[in-house]
């Protein structure tokens, strides 16, 4: 197990100026709820405190905490990295939160975010016991799963080497820029225009590039655990199996028995054959019910897995958004500021030539209609951008739609092949009735169902519902995530230490 070690708001992490003393109430009310394990009442405080002041940093990181306790996860990590962006967090307390990052990801057994979590608490806090202990046992989960996974430790191997020769590309890329840039050295804003440029085209391909590769890990994964599920299932029938098989030997042992004792009483041949029907029922029930909690777990880590991929797929979506609002913005700022400027200088021209007024007026009217034309040509690429990415973005969506109703079949003819047998399995449980021959007073020992198999069929009857209805919540989490593309993600978790 790796080790949550909780601070609360004893630790000065940030520099407090100026704080309403509502707020401070609040985040109080909100640590002693913490303290209590109380943590949605933990949850809803530090969110009054955050109306109060929205850039209020312990009250955002500790919502963080109480998030995490409540497992969700994916709603706890925005505002670490929140956290992690203020300018007047010291490095103590970044070093604090990389550590509750990395234990977010060691809970989502994303072993390589959570590895690079660690490392970076570690470069801020070298001495941090705990956070060596939680490295460790990553890496020894990250170990365990390639050696349990050789396609993942193959592809693991292949993204290593594409990530390699990436980063000799851009050492290339970066060192033929210099050349050019020493021919030209009377040009530093030019120089540092194309140095900025070629970081940011850098940065774009490196993104993507460990995108793609989460998603390649993420498409195995989902097909390992297929044939986990697939293995699981097979497993359970031939326990199932040699479990019919015992029971069948022990029937004709004790029919044996019975004939070989012809002359002892019927009550008491009877009394024998009810014991050992209620014994094999207990023992097939107890098979039954193992099985079902096995299958039930199962689904609901499934499920799971695929609300949070859709859950990050409307994240990155929103980001995608805002990242594209934000660049059309800056152009549009742009492209303003030139036409201050040409503006400028034709006013500066006319006052220097008082004496052409027509041209001037008409080299205004020019300028006015080019910078219309300018304008308009902008607006309609910024239009195209957001129809593309509209129509990406929903393309995403369909395909994880797909996805989910392709599991949503398979889950379905998975519960629909456990059900004859189910039924198969209770006509070969129950009481006999008695009957002048010993031969007959077997064959209908099968017959009749008992008031305990009756029970017995209910309790399979509320795990199917109990199924269906997981089933049906996951139909609808993907029927909102459609409907409302820029949703906040998000599912949290809470954090080992604290304010």
């Amino acid at each position: 197990m790796y080790r949550f070690i909780l601070f609360f708001s004893i630790l000065c992490l940030f520099a407090e100026t100026g704080q309403s003393q509502e707020k401070k109430t609040l985040l109080r009310q909100g640590n002693a709820a913490y303290k209590n394990q109380k943590y949605t009442d933990a949850d809803i405080t530090y969110r009054k405190a955050l109306q109060q002041d929205s850039n209020y940093l312990k009250a955002n990181y500790n919502l963080g905490n109480a998030l995490y306790k409540q497992k969700k996860y994916d709603d706890a990590i925005p505002l670490f990295i929140k956290t992690l962006a203020a300018h007047n967090i010291s490095d103590s307390g970044k070093a604090m939160v990389y550590h509750n990052l990395g234990n977010i990801y060691l809970q989502q057994e994303k072993y390589d975010k959570s590895i690079e979590a660690y490392k970076e608490s570690l470069k801020l806090n070298p001495t941090d016991k705990d956070t060596k202990y939680n490295l460790a046992y990553a890496l020894q989960k990250q170990k365990q799963e390639q050696i349990n996974n050789p396609y993942l430790r193959q592809m693991q191997k292949q993204q290593q080497e594409e990530m390699k020769k990436m980063q000799e590309k851009h050492k290339k890329e970066q060192q033929q820029l210099n050349k050019k840039q020493q021919q030209k050295p009377n040009k530093p804003q030019e120089n540092q225009k194309e140095q900025e440029q070629l970081n940011k085209q850098q940065q774009k391909e490196t993104q993507n590039l460990k995108q793609e590769h989460e998603k390649q890990q993420e498409q195995l994964k989902q097909l390992l655990q297929k044939e986990k599920i697939k293995q699981q299932q097979k497993q359970q029938q031939e326990e199932q199996q040699k479990l019919e098989e015992k029971h069948q030997k022990e029937q004709e042992q004790l029919k044996k028995k019975q004939q070989q004792e012809s002359n002892k009483p019927q009550q008491q041949q009877q009394k024998e054959q009810e014991q050992l029907n209620k014994q094999q029922q207990q023992e097939m029930s107890k098979l039954q019910q193992q099985q079902q909690e096995q299958l039930k777990q199962t689904l609901q880590k499934e499920m799971q897995k695929q609300q949070d991929a859709l859950k990050k797929l409307q994240e990155k979506h929103q980001k995608e958004q805002e990242q594209l609002k934000k660049q059309q913005q800056e152009e549009l700022k742009k492209l303003q500021e030139k036409h201050k400027q040409q503006q400028e200088q034709l006013q500066k021209k006319q006052q220097q030539e008082p004496n052409k007024q027509q041209e001037h007026q008409k080299e205004q009217e020019q300028l006015k209609k080019q910078q219309q034309e300018e304008l308009k040509k902008l607006q309609q690429e910024h239009q195209k951008q957001q129809e593309a990415l509209d129509q990406k973005q929903q393309e995403e969506l369909k395909q994880a739609q797909k996805e989910q109703e392709k599991q949503d079949t398979q889950t379905g003819q998975q519960k629909q092949g456990e059900q004859p047998k189910n039924q198969q399995q209770t006509q070969s449980e129950g009481n006999p009735e008695q009957h002048a021959t010993e031969n007959t007073q077997q064959q209908a020992g099968a017959m009749r169902k008992t008031p305990d198999q009756k029970q017995e069929n209910i309790k399979q009857q509320e795990a199917a519902r109990i199924l269906e209805a997981l089933k049906n919540n996951e139909k609808k989490t993907l029927e909102k995530v459609k409907k409302n593309q820029t949703t906040e993600s998000g599912t949290g978790k809470t954090m080992e230490k604290n304010w």
